[in-house]
């Protein structure tokens, strides 16, 4: 089993974020277990409305020009998505802005898809293919696609 890379600042940074994207998505998100991929799933209603994917990054969103995410959690999310009838969403926290991007599959190309070739855990699943997706599609939080 594959270990866990969270610390207590981590819990704290996600449910301070929770809060927020519940406030600006008038929903109620749920944490969920690794097994649906996504962080978490958003009800309004007492009706599924999405998977949410949310992080906290240390950097300015200007930092990079894409965000990355595992190619194996986004197909995990898209297909529960597409089960569902709901959208998949990545919400990113850096330290200038907080942004969310709806990742469909037509974001899933060969040029979108690279390597991860980075291992600062030291952990060999950290290398795998990701999904990279522009900084300039994430919109900001609160602003309606």
């Amino acid at each position: 089993m594959r270990p866990i890379y969270e610390d207590k600042s981590d819990a704290v940074n996600e449910e301070r974020l929770r809060a927020k994207v519940e406030g600006a998505c008038y929903c109620k998100l749920y944490k969920v277990g690794m097994k649906y991929g996504a962080d978490y799933f958003g009800f309004r209603a007492n009706r599924a409305v999405s998977l949410v994917e949310m992080k906290n990054r240390t950097c300015e969103s200007t930092t990079y020009d894409t965000y990355m995410i595992s190619l194996a959690k986004v197909k995990k999310c898209l297909e529960y998505g597409e089960l569902l009838g709901v959208p998949f969403v990545v919400v990113v926290e850096w330290t200038d802005r907080t942004g969310y991007v709806t990742i469909d599959r037509s974001m899933v190309r060969k040029d979108t898809v690279r390597m991860q070739l980075q291992n600062f855990r030291g952990d060999k699943q950290d290398i795998e293919p990701c999904l990279h997706i522009g900084i300039d599609l994430f919109k900001p939080l609160g602003e309606k696609e």
